[in-house]
């Protein structure tokens, strides 16, 4: 199944986001898809995919393990960012830092509300990495059972 880093296709060289319009234009064009995985977090148009998805995911990582996340790939080339982009110790980064560290106060809510809008999704929260080892585990099992695809 296809895997979409969003951050792949919001980003363009110098940090320069698209419109508003061309993002849930791109947006659009992925949950078209018949099969998709998409990845990242871009709340403002969060709805377009939950309303596109069969299940929806929810990595609710404790805010310093999401921290730890961040500082760690600083500097580094990462597989789900354009390779002309690197993150780098400026203020930029603080402000991303500091929606890290907010995010259960800021975008949590929005994605909770999400959740209760569409109830018959379903919606996984997981709260922990060994969490998300057991589950891509049990999936795996599974589909070596033919249990699913």
């Amino acid at each position: 199944m296809p895997l979409v880093h969003l951050d792949l296709e919001y980003w363009r060289p110098n940090w320069e986001a698209p419109s508003a319009e061309e993002w849930i234009q791109i947006q659009k064009e992925l949950t078209a898809k018949e099969k998709w995985i998409i990845e990242g977090n871009h709340t403002s148009t969060m709805e377009l995919r939950f309303q596109s998805a069969d299940l929806i995911i929810f990595l609710d990582f404790n805010r310093f393990v999401c921290l730890s996340g961040v500082v760690k790939r600083l500097g580094k080339k990462r597989s789900d960012m354009p390779g002309y982009l690197h993150e780098r110790f400026d203020l930029e980064f603080l402000r991303f830092f500091k929606g890290v560290w907010n995010f259960s106060k800021t975008r949590k809510r929005k994605i909770m509300d999400l959740h209760n809008k569409y109830p018959d999704k379903p919606f996984f929260v997981i709260q922990s990495r060994r969490e998300t080892k057991k589950l891509l585990r049990e999936w795996s099992e599974e589909k070596e059972k033919g249990i699913c695809a």
